[in-house]
């Protein structure tokens, strides 16, 4: 074939320039505000009960009703998202969002607020799968692109870091509905400014299954209800049933999706490996380490003997840490291919989660030397945040981007469910065994029993006993609380080295796509000559 006739192949993907990156500021704006409500809330609790009258159901449904409405609600907006447009459904999310907001910061009832907060999950729902489809348009180049989903996923990190900063700030000036309150002008600034994003129509295709969206919101919503009351309140009936009617609604939404012209969830996604393997890492990881984070949490405050402000500003290390590593992780890119830096990242985290256990488990660790653990663990994890949840979106067809980061946002929803049950109940078994194994003789049986219900009763109990018994009780309660910590990072540590291998086989599946695409390159180009 002569030389100048040669098909010079598909051209490279046009670089962005300032206006794009420009772009993707604005679309930090909205994950941060989403990411800074989920974590302020919990400052504000207290005097929304004071003011409001709130019992404990409702101071359930205050803190959860928003998350779990998105949680059901996710499938549907990704496909949502896909059909109408990324740019309008921002907008319009932004919209509801900020009114939303309004409507919260204002409640003068707790059912109203309660509707309100119903109402931000249902918002806050749209604007992942929004931004995220925007930044593909915007950044067609796949480095480029994995650097804005990492800075996109580094920017909710930072959100839930200054989250309780914000809060703080916020209800030391104002009342509590100021933590509302804030989100309106930022809803109203980067409503503004959506006239300068990309005008990315969907594809006004099909229609929304009714059916589907009761399945999907039903079923997720009963899951994480039922794995998050099961972590929290132990074994009962009620979350029992929530979390197995959860499970079965998501079985027929599955069954329904294979069957109907216009699925509101894709399967045919599945089929792409690495597509699946990348999902697959994000969701074993976060079952990893969500157990064992809130058990971190607690272990400062129990066995470390810090304040919950001390314990908030420590774990700002390891935060910080994630944020620099999520937005960092991209640069590897240069050397290492992404399923490389992921395998290399679960393997550090590996190391962190040995360390942290064998430290937690010791006697007398340092706060320094656990907040070094804790970092090496949030270090090795946010390459398998920032670059698979990129290898997700990129691995789907650019038409279903908000579906995919749908899958993303379930996967992370349900990982986080399922790894505060299993880290929550081994913790809470080691624990239970080692207070009846160190308790000291002479403690009655109904001390014991209290006791092994959580190391707060254990302490409450131990306060109201004399001497020596009082004294042996409270140590038994925290050896035990420091040994459950050890065993929730040992799980973890089993969890990421699952994630190492699920990065070799996504290397794996990865490069044999890239063989099949050559060979069908130069049969084609044979053809052709």
């Amino acid at each position: 074939m002569n030389a100048s006739t040669a098909d010079p192949g598909p051209a490279s993907p046009a670089r962005a320039g300032a206006r794009e990156w420009a772009g993707l500021a604005l679309l930090v704006l909205p994950v941060v505000m989403t990411a800074i409500d989920l974590s302020v809330l919990f400052l504000a609790i207290p005097r929304i009960v004071a003011d409001l009258a709130a019992t404990g159901t409702q101071q359930l449904w205050i803190l959860h009703g928003g998350e779990l409405i998105g949680a059901g609600l996710v499938l549907t907006m990704g496909r949502v998202v896909d059909r109408f447009g990324a740019r309008r459904l921002l907008a319009i999310g932004l919209i509801g969002y900020g009114l939303a907001s309004l409507l919260a910061s204002l409640a003068p009832t707790v059912e109203l607020l309660i509707l309100a907060r119903m109402l931000i999950g249902a918002s806050a729902v749209t604007l992942a799968p929004a931004a995220m489809a925007l930044a593909r348009r915007i950044f067609p180049d796949g480095k480029q692109f994995a650097t804005a989903v990492a800075v996109l996923m580094a920017a909710f990190s930072a959100g839930m870091a200054l989250g309780p900063l914000v809060g703080g700030a916020l209800l030391e000036n104002f009342w509590w509905g100021a933590v509302f309150l804030v989100n309106v002008p930022v809803a109203a600034l980067v409503l503004l400014g959506t006239r300068w994003l990309p005008r990315l129509s969907g594809t006004g295709l099909g229609r929304i299954d009714a059916v589907s969206v009761l399945l999907s919101l039903l079923g997720l919503a009963g899951v994480v209800y039922g794995g998050q009351e099961l972590a929290a309140s132990g074994l009962s009936v009620p979350n029992l049933a929530s979390l197995v009617a959860g499970l079965i609604l998501l079985v027929l939404f599955v069954r329904r999706q294979r069957r109907i012209d216009d699925p509101l969830l894709d399967l045919r996604l599945f089929a792409a490996a690495p597509f699946t393997l990348s999902l697959l890492a994000i969701l074993i990881v976060i079952v990893a380490d969500a157990g064992a984070e809130l058990q971190l949490a607690q272990h400062l405050q129990v066995v470390t003997g810090l304040s919950p402000l001390q314990a908030g500003l420590a774990l700002a290390v390891p935060a910080v840490v994630s944020i620099a590593a999520t937005a960092g992780a991209p640069a590897l890119l240069r050397w290492w291919r992404a399923p490389t830096v992921i395998t290399v990242g679960a393997a550090v985290a590996v190391g962190g989660a040995l360390l942290l256990s064998r430290l937690a488990g010791g006697p007398d660790a340092g706060l320094g030397w656990l907040m070094l653990a804790a970092s090496l663990v949030a270090l090795g994890m946010a390459p398998v945040f920032g670059l698979a949840t990129a290898l997700v979106l990129d691995h789907a067809p650019a038409d279903q981007t908000g579906s995919a980061q749908a899958t993303q946002d379930v996967s992370g929803s349900l990982g986080n469910t399922l790894g505060l049950a299993l880290g929550g109940s081994l913790a809470f078994a080691v624990y239970s065994a080692g207070v009846a194994e160190l308790a000291p003789a002479g403690l009655g049986g109904e001390a014991l029993a209290q006791s092994g219900q959580g190391v707060g009763r254990a302490l409450d109990v131990a306060a109201g006993l004399p001497g020596r018994v009082g004294d042996g009780l409270a140590e038994a309660a925290v050896a035990a609380f420091a040994a459950a910590t050890a065993a929730a990072y040992l799980l973890a540590a089993v969890g990421f080295a699952i994630t190492v291998v699920v990065g070799v086989l996504l290397r794996r599946s990865m490069r044999a796509a890239t063989s099949s695409e050559s060979a069908a390159e130069a049969v084609d180009s044979e053809s052709r000559a």
